[in-house]
């Protein structure tokens, strides 16, 4: 076994260079898994990408082009679709769906490949996503099913009653 000046042994730069990978994207698969879970949870047919495409968030470095379409774009567009078709209602007129929080993940994200400022942004990036990621799960409450599929024989609701059934 070869043994380097500086008395470590040769294999032990290149397990630790493996485990820094499978540890980030163990993170990685933290941060953007859950987002997955909730994408697919939008039905087919107001998606531009299927849902499956979330998972190319975690390749590395392509990643990122992967965000930038998805969280800040496609996924607002998406739900304003489905809220607008089934449930109008409760569409926030003025709101941008998140939007704003997304391009701010993912200019977090992005500036991440930045030295020195990769520390600070890291942190932001995990904030706002972890924000995103709440008000994503908000607003999959406002779009829903048509009113058939969600039918459980309860009867209706009553506004006078405290216990709300009739």
């Amino acid at each position: 076994m070869d043994t380097p000046s500086n008395g470590m042994p040769s294999w032990v730069g290149g397990a630790l260079i493996v485990g820094i990978l499978v540890v980030s994207l163990l993170i990685s698969a933290a941060l953007l898994l859950p987002y997955y879970f909730m994408y697919r949870r939008i039905p087919a047919q107001y998606l531009r990408m299927p849902a499956w495409s979330a998972l190319l968030l975690m390749i590395p470095c392509a990643g990122i082009i992967f965000y930038w379409i998805l969280i800040p774009f496609q996924t607002p567009d998406a739900l304003r679709a489905w809220i607008a078709e089934t449930n109008p209602e409760s569409l926030p007129p003025a709101d941008d769906l998140g939007r704003g929080i997304g391009i701010g993940a993912a200019v977090t994200m992005s500036m991440g490949w930045v030295p020195y400022l990769n520390i600070c942004t890291s942190i932001a990036f995990i904030v706002l996503h972890i924000i995103y990621l709440v008000k994503l799960n908000d607003y999959l409450k406002l779009g829903r099913e048509p009113a058939a599929t969600h039918d459980l024989g309860l009867p209706p609701l009553d506004p006078n009653n405290p216990y709300g059934r009739i």
